[in-house]
């Protein structure tokens, strides 16, 4: 058992760079990736006309990889920081991890 955790961050697509630069400013040097995601969602109200066509929206996709007690300090740095964003975010405990 591990206590690694990761931090899943689903952003919008025109605060990719600045959630990058908050990252990379962290003391630790923190381990993520990031790639353009899709998201679903039964709501039409807060999609834009070619999302209303395409039926998703563009989002970015943080995974971060760290200890639980950065992670969780991490956390609450960004929900101050990005307060009001629809940024989402995932917490979860990491069983195993390694090479193949």
């Amino acid at each position: 058992m591990t206590s690694l955790k990761t931090l899943t961050l689903v952003v919008p697509p025109l605060l990719e760079e600045e959630m990058i630069d908050r990252l990379l400013e962290r003391d630790g040097g923190l381990e993520f990736t990031v790639g353009t995601v899709y998201a679903h969602a039964s709501g039409q109200e807060s999609l834009s006309l070619m999302e209303q066509v395409t039926g998703r929206k563009r989002r970015i996709r943080f995974d971060i990889v760290g200890e639980g007690y950065e992670l969780e300090s991490l956390l609450e740095t960004l929900q101050a920081q990005f307060k009001g964003s629809s940024v989402q975010y995932l917490l979860q405990p990491i069983e195993a991890r390694g090479l193949l």
